[in-house]
This record gives C-alpha cells, sequence and structure tokens, in this order.
C-alpha cells in the first residue's frame, strides 16, 4: 500500500507542472532570419517565428553557424524557396509568442 501511495504522489508531482509540447509543421517562404547572440535566434517562415531551441526540453540554446539546419534556411532565404520545418510548439513564452523550437527541415522546390 504505502508503495502506492508513493506512485501516485511521485506521478502528480512530474505531470502537475509541465505541459507536453505538441508537434506541427509550418510552411512557406522565409522572409527573416534575426539573431541575438548568444542564444537567440528566430527564423520566420510563412509569417511564423520559428527558433533554434531544444525541441525536447524547449531550452534555447547557443546558436552554431555550422548547424545545418541553418544552412538549409539560409539558402532558402538566399533562393526563395519553400520549406516545411517541423516543430514541436510549446505554447507562449514569456513575451507572448508561440515558442516553436526547430526539429527538421525539409527543403522542396
Amino acid at each position: 500500500m504505502r508503495w502506492k501511495l508513493l506512485w501516485i504522489l511521485t506521478f502528480a508531482a512530474v505531470s502537475g507542472g509541465v505541459s507536453a509540447a505538441t508537434s506541427e509543421s509550418v510552411n512557406g517562404q522565409v522572409t527573416t532570419i534575426t539573431s541575438q547572440l548568444p542564444s537567440y535566434t528566430v527564423v520566420i517562415v510563412g509569417g511564423r517565428s520559428v527558433r533554434f531551441c531544444d525541441p525536447e526540453t524547449g531550452v534555447d540554446y547557443v546558436f552554431n553557424a555550422d548547424n545545418a539546419q541553418f544552412d538549409l534556411l539560409k539558402n532558402a532565404l538566399l533562393y526563395a524557396k519553400s520549406v516545411q520545418v517541423g516543430v514541436q510548439n510549446f505554447g507562449k513564452d514569456s513575451s507572448g509568442s508561440d515558442k516553436l523550437c526547430i526539429e527538421r527541415v525539409m527543403l522542396s522546390n
């Protein structure tokens, strides 16, 4: 009986505060890339902002120009190509913007 109570309390503590991110796709042309060093880079795709942040935790990470996803998005901007960006949606951040963390980038013709 005691282990059941401990399991219930543990489950309640783990599931209480953090909501899971939802997966979605953002499609369109890249119109803007904004980087505020060291750890905030946003790309506007089809009118929506997507970020370089951890798709599992939602934590912004230090941006590195060797990032393959950045390279694809930069080329899409330079050559006016359409992209499909898979993101994890963590809801609103402290500024009220959607926190869409880039998970994958697909360049299309």
